[in-house]
């Protein structure tokens, strides 16, 4: 296989708006490319096999965290203030 800069324990957000966020948990060669076989962080039991060049590809995918919260889930996060008490 060719030499990747992606590596096993890397995370991946989707870049769709959706904030999927992937690991990967193996690299493998499909048809002589290397390609990425990943796990969804929020569904670990929903696996993709998806082309290094595909995850490298900005418009698809950028570099996330491990503890990243999808984008949709960060928001609904901030939105989160607390408000004091009435008579505080």
């Amino acid at each position: 296989m060719r030499e990747t800069s992606v590596s096993r324990g890397q995370c991946f957000q989707k870049a769709d708006g959706t904030g999927i966020v992937f690991k990967v948990i193996e690299l493998v060669d499909r048809a002589h490319m290397p390609h990425a076989r990943l796990s969804r962080l929020d569904n670990p039991s929903e696996e993709r096999v998806i082309a290094v060049t595909a995850l490298r590809d900005k418009r698809l995918f950028v570099p996330a965290s491990a503890g990243a919260l999808p984008v949709r889930e960060r928001q609904d996060a901030a939105d989160l203030t607390l408000e004091p008490a009435p008579g505080d």
